[in-house]
């Protein structure tokens, strides 16, 4: 069933559940790439409240980048806009009633690159994927440690996997144990 729509329309932006909300992070408007990231609450039968502003926007617009929630913060990783792919990873903590505070940057990974997927798992962040476009992966995954404040240390690229990467290949990584 239908549930109240977005305030501002977007593509190729991103989506992440947290702790009972719904946030839509980023993406491309009706003509600006877009930096906000509006929240709505889940009630229990799945249905959506009102979307709201999250209170706290990342300083570069983008689309076609990933995000998820971990440990009680929101990173917004990589992407596209005017100025080409991005590189950066920007981080905000998730409060308790589904705001954001502040988002602040953290050390970039060294590959920009849009249209990639990411996963966090046992406190590492892992980047995942495609650079410029379906027809340039990358042969690697970028990781780095995620602290327990959403601090981050030293980020290096892993050789593995051995074939390059499409899009949302993150699965046959598992299967391999490469994640």
């Amino acid at each position: 069933s239908a549930t109240t729509p977005v305030i501002t329309a977007r593509a190729h932006h991103t989506s992440v559940a947290w702790n009972g909300y719904l946030y839509v992070i980023g993406g491309l408007g009706a003509g600006p790439y877009l930096n906000d990231v509006q929240v709505a609450p889940i009630s229990a039968n799945g249905t959506l409240g009102a979307f709201a502003p999250a209170t706290s926007s990342f300083a570069t617009p983008r689309y076609r980048h990933a995000s998820l929630a971990y440990n009680g913060h929101l990173y917004v990783i990589g992407g596209s806009n005017t100025g080409g792919n991005l590189n950066d990873v920007q981080v905000a903590p998730i409060n308790a009633n589904g705001t954001l505070g502040a988002f602040s940057a953290t050390s970039s990974f060294t590959t920009a690159r849009n249209g990639h997927t990411s996963v966090a798992y046992n406190g590492k962040l892992y980047v995942v994927g495609v650079s410029g476009s379906i027809r340039e992966p990358l042969p690697v995954v970028w990781r780095r440690h995620v602290g327990l404040r959403g601090n981050q240390e030293a980020c290096y690229l892993r050789s593995e996997p051995r074939s390059p990467l499409y899009y949302s290949e993150t699965q046959r990584l598992r299967s391999r144990r490469h994640l």
